[in-house]
């Protein structure tokens, strides 16, 4: 039987890319059942500067794996996180925090590299 990780929205502007995510996840593989988390977290706002920091991130996401009762549980945001990365995994706690922001720019930085190459 295949684990079960849990995908949370954590902003109304990501919900579509999640859902399109865990399509994309269940069709291509079978050893995970992403699930869509039921609810939406509000998060409070940015506590460093203009960012959210991993403990604001972390502490929100280990509430919320705790309620839904999920082994893993990764949560998906539009905003900045810490040192401007776009993900960051806390191993320990089971819990993934991922950011869309600016991912077009990076796409479109990724893809003018290679193809300059």
């Amino acid at each position: 039987m295949p684990e079960t990780p849990f995908v949370i929205s954590l902003s109304r502007e990501v919900t579509e890319v999640v859902n399109r995510a865990v399509a994309i996840l269940n069709k291509s593989q079978s050893v995970f059942n992403f699930r869509i988390a039921p609810s939406l977290i509000r998060l409070p706002p940015p506590d460093s500067s203009q960012e959210h920091s991993w403990n604001l991130l972390g502490s929100v996401l280990a509430q919320e794996k705790q309620k839904l009762r999920a082994k893993y549980l990764f949560g998906v945001l539009d905003q900045p996180i810490e040192n401007n990365w776009f993900s960051r995994t806390v191993h320990d706690e089971s819990i993934c925090f991922i950011t869309t922001k600016d991912w077009g720019v990076s796409i479109r930085t990724a893809t003018h590299c290679f193809c300059c190459v």
